[in-house]
């Protein structure tokens, strides 16, 4: 029926998942959550490859290489050949991506906090949980 919220579980992470990712925009210098958890993601492993990124990120494999491209483009990151291995890049955090990284690491951190704040102390705590059990399971189990 029209006007009611959905009940499914998909269709209400994803809604609380656009509103996470515009809160986090309308905040931001133009990054996206993505775009800032893939420099999180190489700020923590210099020289990381992109599928390492996407085993950290959970972000697809192409869509991982996308972001990279435009981090690149952006001159947050760079992308050279490993010597060790010609088929794999490692990527790097450029001076102006790690500013980029310290920008926004203090919006996500507000946006975070927002966020929760329409919640409870023990509802945040409880969401936090069953978000980190979810996404565990799903991670150790694919295919279930």
């Amino acid at each position: 029926m029209a006007g009611h919220p959905s009940e499914s579980v998909v269709h209400l992470l994803h809604r609380a998942a656009q509103v996470a990712d515009a809160e986090f925009m309308r905040h931001s210098d133009g990054l996206t959550p993505r775009l800032f958890e893939i420099l999180k993601a190489v700020a923590a492993a210099d020289g990381v490859s992109q599928i390492e990124i996407m085993a950290v990120t959970g972000i697809d494999r192409s869509s991982v290489a996308s972001l990279v491209a435009k981090l690149v483009d952006l001159g947050f990151l760079t992308r050279r050949k490993r010597a060790s291995d010609n088929r794999t890049y490692a990527v790097h955090l450029t001076m102006d991506g790690e500013k980029a990284l310290r920008r926004n690491r203090g919006i996500a951190e507000r946006v975070d906090a927002q966020l929760l704040s329409l919640l409870a102390r023990r509802e945040r705590n409880e969401l936090m949980k069953l978000l980190r059990s979810l996404v565990m399971q799903r991670e150790t189990r694919p295919g279930h």
